[in-house]
This record gives C-alpha cells, sequence and structure tokens, in this order.
C-alpha cells in the first residue's frame, strides 16, 4: 500500500501520522549536493545555480524540530504549515545564524504558512506565472536528513486538486522547500512552481519505504497566500496577528 506519509521529527523521535504525508527535518550547513532521478531531461535546462538554491533556507524549532523555507518576498520565507506545529519558536538559518520567524498567515487546508524574518541580502525567488504540465522538468530543494541542501530532479507525473506529485526525491528536512522549474525554457533561470511537502511512502511494513515521488502545494495556494498578505499589508509590526486561512 502508499500512502503520503508525514514523519515530523524531534532528536530522534519520530511520529507517524495516519493522515501520511511526510514532512522532511533536518539541519546542515554544508555546501549543497544533488540527487540524480531517473527523469526525462530537458537539453534547455541545467542544474540550479547558486543564486537558485540561495532562495532556499533551513528552518529549526526549538522543540527539535527542522524543516525548509523559500525566501517569497523582501523579509517573507514560505514554509508548510505543519513545521510550525508543536514548535514555541521557529528559526531561519539567514546570514550565518538563526533568526527567530514571525508566523504571518496560515492555510492549514493546504499546508502552508508564511512568515516573516530578516532576509538580509537574500533576493526573493520569482513566481511562476504558469501552472507545470505534465511530464515537465522540475527541482526539489531543501535541507534533508540533517546533511547539506540537496537538489533532485524529476518530472510532474500527475496535478490534482491544487497538489504536484513528481518524481523528484525527497526526504525528511525538505518540507517547506523550493519545487522550481526553468522560466520559459531559458537555461539556468528558474521559478518557484511549488512548496514540497511530502513524499511517497510504502507502507506494507513496520517503517514506512520512500519510494523516490515526492507530493508538493501547487502555484494556486501560493498566489492565494501572498495575495491574502498584499490585501491585508500585514507586517511584523501587526502585533503579532497571524491570519488562520481556510480557502480551499
Amino acid at each position: 500500500m502508499r500512502k503520503f506519509c508525514l514523519s515530523y521529527s524531534r532528536g530522534r523521535i519520530r511520529a507517524l501520522f495516519s493522515t501520511c504525508l511526510l514532512l522532511a527535518c533536518c539541519l546542515a550547513q554544508a555546501g549543497p549536493a544533488t540527487i540524480a532521478s531517473k527523469s526525462r531531461l530537458d537539453p534547455g535546462c541545467h542544474l540550479p545555480d547558486n543564486k537558485a538554491l540561495s532562495h532556499v533556507v533551513q528552518l529549526r524549532g526549538d522543540n527539535g524540530g527542522h524543516a525548509s523555507g523559500v525566501v517569497v518576498r523582501k523579509n517573507l520565507l514560505l514554509t508548510v504549515a505543519h513545521a510550525l506545529s508543536g514548535e514555541n519558536q521557529v528559526y531561519a538559518f539567514i546570514g550565518g545564524e538563526f533568526q527567530p520567524v514571525t508566523p504571518l498567515a496560515i492555510n492549514e487546508s493546504r499546508d502552508l504558512a508564511l512568515v516573516a524574518v530578516d532576509t538580509r541580502e537574500l533576493e526573493p525567488i520569482r513566481i511562476s506565472k504558469q501552472p507545470l504540465q505534465r511530464d515537465e522538468r522540475v527541482w526539489a530543494i531543501g535541507f534533508p536528513l540533517g546533511k547539506a541542501q540537496r537538489t533532485s530532479h524529476g518530472v510532474l507525473t500527475e496535478h490534482n486538486n491544487g497538489i504536484l506529485y513528481t518524481t523528484a526525491h525527497i526526504n525528511q528536512g525538505s518540507s517547506g522547500g523550493g519545487l522550481l522549474r526553468c522560466a520559459n525554457g531559458a537555461t539556468n533561470e528558474y521559478e518557484l512552481a511549488g512548496i514540497v511537502r511530502a513524499y511517497v511512502a510504502d507502507v506494507t511494513s513496520d517503517e514506512p519505504i520512500n519510494t523516490g515521488d515526492s507530493v508538493a502545494v501547487g502555484k494556486r495556494a501560493i498566489d492565494d497566500i501572498l495575495d491574502v498578505i498584499d490585501r491585508s499589508q500585514l507586517s511584523v509590526a501587526s502585533n503579532n496577528t497571524t491570519l488562520n486561512l481556510k480557502f480551499h
């Protein structure tokens, strides 16, 4: 049986939930690495460069949880909502140190959260204006297994109700990272097409086995949460107000 397993780790403890979406959670400060998948190659696209990789940062919580986040605006990160769950304070590794983040908006139904933090010199990633197409090549970037930032490539296999299914391999620690695509087929120009959420696991045994496929939140939910922030003009100075979004 295959399910989407959510596994949130604190220290050496891993909790598996029946909803079965898998959170990636680890810490690393080494250089980026790459995992190659058996996906169809697009000759117009190459491995994301350091500029593309710099948009994705590491998150950790004071209770031991770890995830990833993407710089989507000046001083704003997008991540998964479950990265904030059970944590009193979450920190982003930016400029050589961990800085506390302030939650601004949470969409539990889509598992997205927007948080504020000083992004310093990091530039926001460009958000894709068009949805991904089947068999289009993608790159998943995050911080799996407590090691270096890693990039894996694959293709979109299915798009259903705002959820993207890809062959890009991820693991614990990758949740909240970026799913990137080529910008208009241009070499080494990348856009954010989704937020990495989970991996597909085979749960026929006691321990879920990573199948190599993954799940991401699509651009519609990303656009929705950013539109709400733009309209509300929420900021870090908003008396710690957090919007709980319930759109579908």
